[in-house]
């Protein structure tokens, strides 16, 4: 659904419409509910403006169904830029940590990729740093030559 059409979707559905919608979002009516979902989902983005107030309702199974409809809106968004970054990136020119960044927020769109993002050239820092936890798994030829020590286990905590 283009964005066009969604908005002048929003534009046909009155504040009373969309305050019904919230109403019966909390319906204990699992039929009631995927059916008022459905309609919801059929605004597309401009749905999520309405839905972000409850998101910190008082009352909990609107609140679980408002993030709920939130995050499943914020993945599809969040597919359509990474596959938008797919198609737009080739061979040498793949940005291989925008990439990552894209694919993590298929699944967690609420990820802050400026604030958790580390600052240009501290990654490779960090992954040097990750390497003495990673296991060798190499034949014994190069195992001798590659050893790295590895961290003994935790204890376990009862």
């Amino acid at each position: 659904m283009s964005f066009s059409v969604a908005t002048e979707k929003s534009q046909a559905l009155s504040e009373s419409q969309r305050t019904a919608l919230i109403k019966l979002l909390a319906d204990e009516d699992p039929a009631v509910y995927h059916l008022v979902r459905k309609k919801i989902l059929s605004y597309g983005q401009t749905a999520i403006l309405w839905m972000q107030p409850h998101v910190l309702s008082s009352d909990p199974v609107l609140r679980r169904r408002a993030q709920e409809i939130n995050d499943h809106l914020g993945r599809q968004s969040a597919d359509n830029r990474f596959l938008a970054f797919c198609l737009s990136q080739h061979g040498e020119d793949l940005d291989l940590e925008q990439g990552t960044w894209l694919l993590a927020q298929t699944r967690h769109p609420d990820t802050n990729v400026a604030a958790d993002r580390p600052a240009h050239g501290q990654s490779d820092q960090s992954l040097h740093g990750l390497s003495f936890f990673v296991p060798t798994f190499a034949p014994a030829r190069d195992r001798d030559r590659d050893a790295r020590p590895f961290p003994l286990p935790l204890p376990m905590l009862d």
